[in-house]
């Protein structure tokens, strides 16, 4: 069984420590009021409404993580590129189609928390999860709705970051303003 031996407490601790996330139920529905201030940007709410109605995959608001359970398994489904960047600490990357079967295939019997950019790619792998017998949500709006709320992103070598790899051009108009688009 893979997992990051960091446990989501790790993940969350500097969020948590600084009360940035409540304690809510998941919902099945994509609602951006908790979103943090500002909320979010228009192409990001439209691409986790659209990503939930293609996939109809399990949701988790960034509010509503801490109430997942304390090993959930956080798994990063962007490219290296991207996770280099900027990740949520602790989280396992599963960059390629190989290493995602390769995890997909291991069964793990932890619940998985899966994020993306947005929330299309982790939630197309979310509802893969689900369809094998797996509990996992997709991390509503993915690291950018991560980021509106306020929560620390590191960089690949752990140190915290204001950047966001947007995935291509198309994409930067969902990292929020707080934070800087890159592609390479």
């Amino acid at each position: 069984m893979m997992s990051t031996g960091v446990g989501k407490r790790g993940v969350l601790v500097a969020a948590a420590a600084v009360g940035l996330l409540c304690s809510t139920s998941c919902r099945p529905s994509v609602d951006t009021s908790e979103a943090g201030a500002g909320g979010w940007p228009e192409p990001l709410r439209q691409m986790a409404v659209d990503a939930e109605q293609e996939f109809q995959a399990p949701t988790v608001s960034v509010q509503a993580v801490m109430d997942l359970p304390e090993d959930v398994i956080v798994v990063d489904v962007r490219n290296l590129d991207e996770s280099t960047v900027s990740q949520l600490a602790g989280a396992q990357l599963l960059s390629t189609d190989q290493q995602r079967a390769e995890f997909l295939a291991s069964a793990p019997t932890q619940q998985v928390l899966v994020y993306c950019t947005a929330g299309w790619r982790s939630g197309d792998y979310t509802r893969q999860l689900v369809d094998a017998g797996i509990t996992a949500w997709n991390l509503e709006g993915g690291i950018c709705a991560w980021a509106v709320a306020g929560n620390e992103l590191v960089d690949a070598d752990g140190k915290p970051t204001l950047k966001i790899h947007s995935f291509n051009d198309d994409m930067k108009k969902c990292v929020p303003a707080t934070h800087e688009a890159v592609v390479e």
